[in-house]
């Protein structure tokens, strides 16, 4: 995807540099419930993308999709590039994060005629006009943008039209012809060149994996780019690796070497409106960490945080469904006091959690007041008997 032309540059070298600054990659499993189990042990510090090698099939990769098969792995792979990548680098043509009214990137006007109007959620039913439904209630404003430019992208280049019937439910515009007639101005983005030089934003394109899988379709002339100063696929060139526990892809600044684009922020009255005709123009990062409520005297659930769990976005009220079970994964109980029932409760009472299943090391090591006790490898108070989060 970033070296389409194979020949070993980054056709978009700041696209590649804004990934590395914030410590980003894919994270593969074996499994949906291998990435449920190992999650927990990957770094707060990466920004990672989830796929498992079950739903990763390079028979029916890029082009080859077929109505029977498709490899997740173009899906799952362009999420990190575009969400990351494209989103972070040039917010005002391609950015994802929430935004309303002139706020809002080009792409986003863009999908929000596909969907018939401006939804910051999912709407109980789309408009009869619209020809993009994603009805998923987990997948905010931010990630059905996400979703959009990848159905657009792969449409445009023919990686969906052996799927359009399927594709129906949800996206009504699976081939170039039909993307180009029904969404003229999102053809345009993605075809006029005139943001990114990503070759694979193009109509000269190619789906990676088309004919044959990766493993046999990229083959690229050397891992050093032959251009001065170039991005090569060793890394050297393409900037530093950032390392930002706190860093949010909303409001940090883009990488060195990038256009700095000014933020633009809609007015607080801004009215919700609906899409405009306007000229053809990582998900906000996962709070992690530590949780400080808005009043130092609440014991609240953070509303911004969300924990990727099977490819879903989950927010608190999904962890109060099971607390014994779902509140043991790492920076849940932090961030969902209230879901976790935890509020009131000495650190004993949280770190401990008897009679319900104890805390592993790096879900214990997240809780503010508890502490992972190495010789009997057990979660402990560090307050003692001290409620774990006094309301003052």
């Amino acid at each position: 995807m970033l070296d389409n032309d194979q020949d070993g540059c980054a056709d978009d070298a700041t696209v590649v540099k804004t990934i590395r600054i914030n410590q980003s990659g894919m994270a593969m499993f074996g499994t949906a419930t291998g990435a449920e189990q190992f999650a927990d042990q990957i770094a707060e510090t990466f920004i990672w993308q989830d796929l498992n090698a079950e739903e990763t099939s390079l028979s029916c990769s890029g082009k080859d999709e077929t109505a029977d098969c498709r490899d997740a792995a173009i899906e799952e792979i362009f999420h990190l590039v575009s969400a990351v990548g494209l989103s972070t680098a040039y917010p005002k043509v391609f950015g994802e994060c929430q935004a309303r009214g002139d706020a809002r990137s080009k792409m986003q006007i863009q999908m929000d005629i596909a969907r018939g109007g401006h939804f910051e959620t999912v709407p109980t039913s789309y408009p009869a006009t619209a020809i993009y439904h994603y009805t998923d209630k987990t997948c905010e404003y931010n990630c059905q943008g996400t979703e959009l430019i990848y159905w657009a992208l792969t449409s445009l280049l023919e990686g969906q039209d052996k799927r359009q019937q399927d594709n129906n439910d949800e996206w009504e515009a699976s081939t170039p012809q039909l993307l180009l007639s029904k969404l003229p101005g999102m053809y345009t983005l993605l075809t006029d060149k005139e943001t990114t030089s990503m070759k694979l934003l193009s109509s000269d394109g190619v789906l990676p994996g088309s004919g044959g899988g990766a493993h046999l379709t990229y083959q690229p002339k050397s891992q050093k780019c032959p251009i001065p100063n170039g991005c090569s696929l060793d890394g050297s060139g393409c900037g530093p690796q950032g390392n930002n526990l706190d860093l949010n892809r909303c409001t940090a600044p883009p990488p060195v070497d990038a256009p700095v684009v000014a933020p633009v922020v809609a007015p607080v009255d801004t009215p919700v409106d609906a899409p405009v005709n306007a000229p053809v123009d990582a998900p906000v990062s996962q709070p992690v960490g530590t949780y400080y409520p808005s009043d130092e005297s609440a014991c609240e659930d953070n509303p911004d945080f969300f924990k990727k769990i099977k490819r879903k976005r989950r927010r608190c009220n999904y962890f109060a469904k099971n607390v014994s079970k779902r509140c043991r994964k790492k920076n849940v109980i932090e961030n969902c006091r209230v879901s976790c029932e935890v509020c009131g409760k000495t650190g004993e009472q949280v770190c401990e959690r008897s009679p319900m299943k104890e805390l592993k090391k790096k879900p214990c090591k997240a809780v503010s007041c508890c502490q992972w006790n190495s010789e009997d490898k057990s979660c402990s108070s560090s307050v003692g008997d001290d409620l774990c989060f006094p309301e003052e």
